[in-house]
Formats: structure tokens, sequence, C-alpha cells
């Protein structure tokens, strides 16, 4: 599992990780500063922070405000 997360949400993202992996599950967990910077990335640095991990889920308090473009 890979948790995606930007601004406040990313304290909300760490206790999840925390608590998935305490558990024994693999996570990580990706801070999105700027999903515009983000998504200019080299789409094979993109896919080493997600370690190829066929879950991917976006943590935001507001809108989906294109996360879907990161999660499928």
């Amino acid at each position: 599992v890979t948790l995606f997360a930007s601004g406040s949400e990313v304290e909300i993202a760490y206790q999840a990780w925390e608590k998935l992996n305490a558990s024994g599950k693999k996570t990580r967990l990706v801070s999105v500063p700027c999903m515009d910077l983000f998504m200019q990335q080299d789409k094979k640095y993109i896919q080493s922070l997600t370690g190829g991990s066929s879950r991917k889920i976006a943590i935001e308090a507001g809108i989906r405000m294109g996360w879907d473009q990161i999660i499928g």
C-alpha cells in the first residue's frame, strides 16, 4: 500500500502508516507538497516512490484535486 497526502493531511497519513506497518502490512508514505511539480517528475521516479504497489490511497480533507492521476 502507498499512502499519498499533502499539507495537514500528512499527519493523518503518517498515523495510518504507523498503524499499518505495526500490523505487518508493508506501507509507504509519500508527501506531495505540490501536485503540479510531482506530476512533472519522470514516470520512473514516480514509480520508484510507489514501489509498484497495487493499492494507492490519497488522503485528502477537501476535494479530490487531481489525485486520480496518481492513484488511478
